[in-house]
């Protein structure tokens, strides 16, 4: 049986609002953390989920994980939230 994550928390992963994410897959787009959890970007004048700016942003008609399409200081969200879970553990990968 899978346990099934929390909601993203961009404060438990240094992530402050205010912060400018970019699209992981052209930098020029980007959006504003409004709140920390759960997570509310403004992107394009409009306050929104992650996922729901991505899907924008990329013009996808499915629905998609936003944390693996906004980056924050060079990583995306997730690869930022698998980095702090696995501190946070004491692992070492």
């Amino acid at each position: 049986m899978t346990t099934k994550r929390p909601r993203l928390n961009l404060e438990m992963i240094g992530v402050p609002l205010g912060a400018v994410l970019t699209l992981a897959e052209n930098e020029n787009i980007n959006c504003v953390v409004c709140q920390q959890s759960p997570a509310r970007v403004v992107y394009e004048g409009e306050v929104t989920s992650l996922s729901v700016s991505a899907r924008r942003a990329c013009k996808l008609e499915f629905p998609v994980q936003g944390s693996l399409y906004w980056k924050y200081e060079g990583e995306t969200l997730q690869e930022r939230r698998l980095r702090f879970e696995v501190y946070h553990s004491g692992g070492d990968s």
